[in-house]
């Protein structure tokens, strides 16, 4: 199966075609990695072009589009969402959203699994705050414990400490809000935490694999109605709200 994907939600933008297996192991893959995620809007076709050219490919060699849809960087959804969405259409290609948060837990399989123990994924939200989604596992396999939210360090090491697992995994993505991610790994160091920084380009990878699990099982998204997982305001919304309060009647 050959995928073209997109991971847009993070500070480094990522691009990959990739092919695989029936297993969902990479036989190919070809990756680009944007560090200046404000040219985002300029060089998503040309990143695209980039790894499909790497592939030899075309368009017309995909099986599917697979696309990140948060939680993240605004901006950053916006433009991978219309993107893939667009592309899907153009090419009457299957479309997979794929939750930014599960492609990071998938990296868990390079640490390790255990019959049970948790596993933590953050991403950089707002200045003091991050996106978070955790799993447990069953039977070796991961199984989700909740939905995506905000919390700030210290819910998330209260939370953590009030039903200590026997062993723990924060698994984290680049970006200026980590320095809340190191908050909780201080916070929390001493019992048997592990952390795990994904690098983009097997975010984007990660992103593929489950698109393909998906589409293994008949699932597809509509390209009319796939959303992104927004949980937070926008700046823009923020501001106008901030505004609209102080101009209210007192």
């Amino acid at each position: 199966m050959k995928i073209l994907a997109l991971e847009t939600s993070t500070a480094a933008p990522a691009f990959a075609a990739v092919e695989l297996d029936e297993n969902h192991e990479i036989l190919h893959v070809a990756t680009r990695v944007l560090d200046q995620p404000r040219r985002l809007s300029s060089e998503v076709m040309l990143s695209i072009a980039a790894v499909l050219n790497e592939s030899d490919w075309t368009l017309d060699d995909l099986d599917a589009i697979a696309v990140s849809i948060g939680p993240g960087s605004w901006t950053g959804l916006r433009i991978g969402l219309t993107t893939a969405k667009t592309l899907a259409q153009a090419r009457d290609l299957p479309l997979v959203g794929v939750p930014s948060l599960d492609a990071l837990a998938l990296e868990a399989r390079s640490i390790r699994i255990c019959d049970y123990c948790w596993y933590f994924a953050f991403a950089p939200c707002r200045a003091g705050e991050i996106y978070v989604k955790s799993w447990l596992t069953r039977d070796l396999e991961l199984a989700s414990r909740d939905e995506e939210r905000i919390v700030t360090p210290q819910q998330i090491a209260d939370a953590i400490l009030r039903e200590p697992p026997p062993w723990l995994a924060l698994i984290s993505t680049p970006g200026a809000g980590m320095r809340a991610v190191a908050e909780v790994t201080e916070l929390l160091r001493g019992i048997g935490m592990e952390t795990l920084e994904v690098a983009p380009q097997n975010a984007v990878q990660n992103v593929a694999r489950l698109a393909a699990k998906r589409l293994q099982n008949g699932q597809r998204d509509d390209p009319l109605s796939l959303s992104p997982l927004y949980l937070a305001p926008s700046n823009a919304e923020r501001v106008l709200a901030e505004k609209l309060a102080r101009e209210a009647p007192q």
